[in-house]
């Protein structure tokens, strides 16, 4: 069964014993003081709101990176993912060569990669490593716990791919100095020489100031 969105993905009680129960509890368990907060993290991590994730400033920057062409990419490696359901993680191997060979498709490494990488398969900024939500689905899958499954997931990048693109970032609002920063700049000016930086000029003062 699969849910799109979040709000409507209501879990089932769960059997004794319940592989994904367990794998919930040892991935959230400093996050859970109450039991619904396992309901609630649960929730996330099954659900797949990528759209949410990127009508924020951090999204509208990975749009203007070229997320749509990462999903692009996403999509046409989408057949060699593999297999997450077995519960050894013998996938995990395959699972870092994917993501190397998509980073050699694309161009990108490090955050670059792996940070629009996480919101384009799990929809979500942080959390979980995305091979353990992976799995999890495939558990979530077995047990017949509502979620949003992988050809769900990259049926939704083809349609993120071709959003709007969001266009230039406005400019930022310099942030002014405060009134102590600048009454030292001004006391530096005056009593230290020209020639002397400026962090050195305090530190001759007793003072420790970075030139903003």
């Amino acid at each position: 069964m699969s849910m799109r969105s979040p709000l409507l993905l209501i879990l089932p009680p769960l059997p004794p014993r319940s592989p994904f129960a367990t794998l919930l509890a040892d991935v959230a368990h400093d996050s859970i003081e109450v039991l619904p907060d396992g309901a609630a993290i649960a929730r996330r991590l099954l659900s797949h709101d990528v759209s949410a994730a990127l009508d924020t400033e951090e999204g509208a920057d990975f749009e203007r990176d070229g997320f749509g062409e990462l999903c692009d990419a996403i999509i046409a490696a989408s057949d060699s993912l593999p297999d997450f359901s077995d519960p050894g993680r013998s996938w995990q191997g395959a699972w870092k060569d994917w993501v190397k060979a998509l980073g050699n498709a694309t161009g990108r490494s490090k955050k670059r990669l792996f940070h629009p990488l996480r919101v384009a398969m799990t929809g979500e900024y942080s959390g979980t490593e995305i091979s353990t939500q992976m799995h999890m689905l495939r558990l979530a899958e077995a047990e017949g716990i509502p979620h949003v499954p992988m050809a769900d997931r990259i049926a939704t990048l083809a349609v993120v791919s071709k959003r709007p693109h969001p266009g230039p970032a406005p400019p930022k609002a310099p942030v002014p100095a405060d009134a102590g920063t600048l009454a030292l700049k001004k006391f530096v000016a005056e009593e230290i020489p020209d020639t002397m930086p400026f962090e050195q000029g305090c530190r001759t003062r007793n003072y420790w100031c970075v030139d903003a």
